[in-house]
């Protein structure tokens, strides 16, 4: 149910679902980084905003291009709604609402993965450590 690429990054939502949360939006962003090759210092929602929308490089695909446009917004809502609250705050998320999210964070790679297969294929394993030494730190 879990794509595999979160199931390490979700691996303690039992005992930390904050972090679990975090983690799981933190590495689809670094997919979407990695896949597009982009810098480092180039984070969440101003990621999403280059990655994704009209001739973006991976533009959702859709019926319509207001579907697609839903999409890129479903993206840029989690760099902000989900991942944002979790990097800057200690909320003291619920497990029940950490499912929920992760659910939707899920949902979103199998969506990425679906619609570029051939990104995911050539990807290469993201090194975690270079790539949090390179994000700002809060």
């Amino acid at each position: 149910m879990i794509e595999p690429e979160l199931l390490n990054a979700v691996k303690d939502l039992e005992h930390h679902p904050g972090s679990a949360v975090f983690q799981a939006t933190r590495r689809l962003e670094m997919l979407l980084r990695s896949l597009g090759g982009y810098p480092a210092d180039l984070t969440g929602q101003a990621l999403v905003n280059e990655a994704m929308g009209s001739g973006r490089p991976f533009e959702p695909h859709g019926a319509t291009a207001s579907e697609q446009q839903a999409w890129a917004h479903l993206f840029r809502g989690a760099m902000g709604a989900i991942r944002n609250p979790e990097g800057h705050r200690d909320q003291q998320l619920k497990r029940e609402d950490a499912i929920g999210q992760i659910l939707t964070v899920n949902m979103l790679l199998h969506k990425l993965k679906q619609d570029f297969p051939d990104a995911f294929r050539k990807e290469e394993p993201i090194n975690s450590e270079e790539d949090e030494e390179a994000l700002p730190h809060q």
